[in-house]
C-alpha cells in the first residue's frame, strides 16, 4: 500500500494528489479491480453438466406445452427434481 506522509504547510488537496500518484505508480487500483472482477472459469464437466440440464429443461417445456398442461408453478415444481438429479440444487 502507498504511503503518503504530510509536510510541513502542504494541503491537502496537494496530500491527495500525491497519494493517487502514488497508488497509480504502484498499481494498487489495478490490482484490487483485477481481483474483484476475477471469476473462476467452470470445469469442463459443470459446463456439460449445465447443458444436459438445459436440454432437459427445454425438452419438459416442450412436453408439457404439448399436453397443454403447462403452467410456471408446474414447470418450477418439476425444474426443482430435475435440478435434484443433476445436482445443481442450492446448499
Amino acid at each position: 500500500m502507498a504511503q503518503v506522509y504530510r509536510k510541513p504547510k502542504e494541503t491537502i488537496p496537494s496530500l491527495i494528489r500525491r497519494f493517487s500518484r502514488a497508488s497509480q505508480a504502484g498499481k494498487i487500483v489495478e490490482r484490487t479491480k483485477r481481483k474483484l472482477y476475477n471469476y473462476r472459469k467452470p470445469s469442463e464437466r459443470q459446463e456439460k453438466q449445465r447443458a444436459i440440464m438445459r436440454e432437459a429443461l427445454k425438452e419438459l417445456r416442450r412436453k408439457l406445452e404439448k399436453q397443454g398442461r403447462y403452467s410456471e408453478e408446474l414447470f418450477e415444481r418439476e425444474k426443482k427434481k430435475i435440478k435434484a438429479r443433476f445436482g445443481f440444487e442450492k446448499k
